[in-house]
């Protein structure tokens, strides 16, 4: 591992969680949390290597815990998930596509969703099932996948300088 890339990748891991939690556009107007995290996620899975995934994935649910109600690193295993076949598959994805870049970081999104979901019910908490958890289920996904588009080459730009 390069020691400034990671640093850099650290830090724009801490970037995402607080844009993700300080984020008042979204949250007054269509009342939707943005995670930025996941199309980062999905961006170093394809292009860095498992350690940088695992980094990204493990301080990304640590610092989105520690700033909201769920659990401690309630969302560690489905972001590391996400990545893991990002990294695994990145070879066989055509991700130069824009629509693919779409479509698959609006699965990844729905997909690290329904999972953290799926760990609250088993862990035993009571989250609220409801109308407006689908409405932000499928506007953050949209987001994420728009997000996906521009993120590679955000990351491909960290990379280069670093």
């Amino acid at each position: 591992m390069r020691p400034f890339f990671t640093l850099a990748l650290i830090a724009n891991v801490y970037l995402a969680v607080f844009i993700g939690s300080a984020d008042p556009l979204f949250r007054t107007t269509v009342h939707v949390t943005i995670n930025p995290l996941i199309p980062l996620i999905t961006a170093v899975g394809c292009q860095c290597g498992l350690m940088n995934t695992f980094l990204v994935a493990a301080l990304g649910s640590f610092w989105q815990t520690s700033l909201s109600a769920d659990p401690f690193a309630i969302n560690l295993i489905p972001l590391f998930a996400a990545g893991f076949v990002f990294h695994q598959f990145s070879g066989r994805l055509n991700m130069r596509d824009p629509f693919t870049k779409f479509v698959f970081g609006a699965l990844a999104n729905f997909s690290v969703q329904s999972a953290t979901l799926m760990l609250l019910l088993t862990l035993g908490h009571t989250p609220a099932l409801e109308w407006g958890l689908l409405w932000q289920c499928i506007f953050s996904s949209v987001v994420a996948g728009l997000l996906t588009i521009v993120t590679p080459h955000y990351l491909n730009w960290l990379i280069r300088a670093f």
